[in-house]
């Protein structure tokens, strides 16, 4: 199955998960950090939902049909296979999007593993067939693009929105970023010398802008 890749926002959407185990809590610290409203439904929780608990709905009960109304995200992550079944079908029928974890394709999304860095989401998906495989990529990915990665996107946003007040054309803005987006500019700021990155930066659109 190929998946078509997106990015939602679910900021202060209702979101419900049901179940209380270890992918369930997975599942719910996505989405809060996404800011959405979640909602727990599960007779029992891990004792690690204990952090996160004042920021969720906890339902302590087991899921029931009516329970998924005005969802925008339903996730099912009960060991049993039925109820998550049950609970995806209502769900659907509701006009939730499904997420079932134990059989992502008859769900209509799956999660991909991510490696964020303040603005900067990278997400890395196998489609199922090797979670080894992702799990060794996202390792991999989180030592290229280290925390000073987060530094360095705020300062590209803060040039970003400069030039674009000094330079009309977006044609002339994608110019100069190609040309100043150098290999030395993002060794840089890998090694963390967001000042050396800025003065280059800076040095190389004043320069750029002279010419044109």
């Amino acid at each position: 199955m190929t998946y078509y890749p997106i990015n939602l926002v679910i900021k202060n959407k209702r979101c419900v998960v049901v179940g209380g185990g270890r992918v369930a809590l997975r599942k719910v610290q996505s989405l809060l950090e996404a800011e959405a409203l979640v909602t727990v439904i599960s007779p029992m929780l891990l004792p690690q939902f204990a952090k996160i608990k004042s920021k969720i709905t906890y339902l302590e009960k087991k899921y029931t049909q009516g329970d998924l109304e005005d969802c925008f995200i339903v996730i099912c992550a009960t060991n049993n296979q039925q109820v998550n079944a049950a609970a995806a079908e209502e769900a659907r029928a509701s006009g939730a999007l499904v997420d079932l974890t134990d059989n992502a394709a008859e769900g209509d999304f799956t999660v991909p593993a991510k490696v964020r860095r303040g603005p900067l989401t990278l997400t890395i998906s196998t489609d199922g067939l090797s979670p080894a495989l992702t799990v060794l990529i996202k390792k991999e990915l989180e030592k290229k693009y280290n925390e000073n990665y987060t530094e360095f996107l705020l300062l590209l946003g803060e040039l970003r929105g400069k030039l674009k007040q000094e330079v009309a054309c977006s044609k002339h803005r994608e110019a100069i970023w190609r040309t100043v987006l150098t290999e030395e500019v993002i060794k840089l700021a890998q090694a963390g010398k967001i000042k050396e990155v800025k003065e280059i930066l800076e040095h190389a659109i004043s320069s750029f802008r002279a010419q044109s």
